[in-house]
């Protein structure tokens, strides 16, 4: 083949790829579907974990820029928020508020936030919860509850709790004991899942639609809330990812995600996904814990 050739099919790969529809959105579409990054780890390090987060969402749109769109029929924009260094993290937190309510408010769709680590489902939950009661989905080893005196990635939701009260409804999903203190459990308002639970109300996670519209089903009646599922990404089994800070050697199977990203996309109009703690430092050459998250965010680029 001619190198010409060579560049005439790598150009309609671009084409006919997600960074073209990212770069090129179609004004004409009613809906949308928003990625909204932030890059840094300082919560993550804050927090004792391993340097590298910072790289994830970058990596993560490296992946799925080359994905092919499929029949999308949204526009997709690709928004940053608030990628800079930073000198006082609650003063950045503030920022990302800010910025992501100018993205979400007044805007129906799909949003999908990428953040380095599990410190940035505090700013996203914070901005949709402005105006609305937020159910929070939370797949995780750890509850990210610590009673720690300064902000990191395992606070984020004692600190929505304490600050949006009754707004806040939190559904932690695939908890190991092991990784959480005794003290984690005490002062917030929570339904918890274990790991052992889930893996008996689920067959050992080969039967997972029963425990998905139970879960899924109620939510869909309530009017004014906003339904967000966010993905630690260490809540992935060991087997599958190893691109995290802190390996799960007892975790959710992908294949489980994947199916509540579905029902998930499939019963609601606006949907909010948020995937955190992704560390690409750790990822193996073919980038395949990259590629497996990508498999879960690309469903949203279309509508079937």
């Amino acid at each position: 083949m001619r190198w010409e050739d060579v560049n005439k099919n790598l150009s309609t790969r671009v084409i006919d790829s997600v960074k073209n529809q990212i770069n090129n959105p179609d004004k004409k579409r009613s809906q949308s579907t928003h990625i909204i990054t932030s890059s840094n780890d300082l919560g993550v390090i804050r927090n004792g974990g391993r340097n590298g987060s910072l790289y994830g969402p970058r990596a993560i749109l490296s992946v799925l820029s080359k994905m092919a769109k499929t029949s999308i029929d949204r526009n997709i924009f690709h928004l940053e928020t608030v990628d800079k260094e930073i000198t006082n993290f609650d003063h950045f937190q503030a920022e990302q508020i800010n910025s992501i309510k100018k993205i979400t408010d007044n805007t129906n769709g799909f949003f999908i936030h990428l953040a380095s680590g599990h410190d940035g489902i505090y700013p996203f939950i914070k901005a949709i919860s402005a105006n609305n009661k937020v159910v929070v989905i939370n797949l995780d080893a750890h509850l990210d509850t610590r009673q720690d005196k300064v902000a990191h990635s395992g606070t984020p939701f004692r600190q929505l709790a304490n600050e949006l009260g009754k707004k806040l409804q939190l559904i932690q999903v695939g908890i190991h004991d092991f990784a959480n203190a005794p003290s984690n459990y005490q002062d917030v308002n929570m339904e918890v899942v274990t790991m052992s639970q889930l893996k008996e109300k689920t067959s050992n996670m080969t039967d997972n639609k029963k425990f998905i519209n139970d879960l899924l089903g109620p939510l869909k009646r309530e009017p004014n809330l906003r339904v967000v599922i966010s993905i630690d990404i260490d809540a992935i089994d060991g087997s599958e990812m190893k691109a995290v800070s802190a390996v799960n050697h007892d975790g959710i199977k992908t294949e489980f995600i994947r199916e509540l990203l579905r029902t998930y996309k499939k019963d609601f109009e606006d949907c909010y996904v948020g995937l955190y703690e992704y560390n690409p430092l750790f990822d193996d050459l073919g980038m395949s814990g990259a590629r497996s998250i990508c498999s879960l965010i690309h469903p949203f680029f279309y509508s079937n």
